[in-house]
């Protein structure tokens, strides 16, 4: 859909949930999560609905909550392991799969910084959700808030100092 709510089209046609829906950098391509395959599994789909490609196996662990990094050549995503649920790291084009979070503890909805150096995410480390910044590489984990409360869903400004 442009900025004036024309031009709407659909870029999916499976009859399986498709949902959370990301645009590369470039705006050629989509990556999202979807149950076509049985559990959650990403996808990345050309914008007019062609080349549908599995970014991520079938393999029961529920991946989810992908976005692309600032230069397009990353998508971040979350993934259930023995551990919890942990923030992964893999090519735009589904290779080299990185596990860069490893707790005992439910790390999801990352985000990039806007220089792609940092990824935020949401995590329950603390008995509590509350958003933490891990660097990109999986090295120095910090927590940005420490509320008793329910803190979602970080974003980062477009805006760099």
């Amino acid at each position: 859909m442009d900025t004036n709510g024309s031009n709407v089209s659909r870029v999916t046609t499976d009859p399986e949930v498709d949902t959370h829906p990301t645009w590369s950098p470039d705006g050629n391509t989509l990556a999202f999560q979807t149950l076509r395959d049985g559990d959650w599994t990403i996808y990345s789909i050309s914008t007019d609905g062609s080349n549908p490609t599995l970014l991520t196996e079938n393999d029961a662990r529920s991946d989810r909550d992908p976005v692309y990094s600032p230069d397009g050549s990353q998508i971040a995503y979350s993934s259930a392991t023995d551990t919890g649920e942990q923030i992964f790291v893999m090519d735009s084009d589904g290779a080299n799969h990185t596990q860069i979070t490893n707790s005992n503890s439910r790390d999801i909805l990352p985000t990039w910084s806007p220089d792609g150096s940092e990824i935020a995410f949401q995590s329950d480390r603390e008995g509590w959700d509350n958003i933490h910044v891990i660097e990109n590489n999986g090295s120095t984990v910090r927590r940005l808030t420490q509320s008793a409360a329910f803190d979602e869903s970080p974003n980062w400004s477009p805006v760099q100092n």
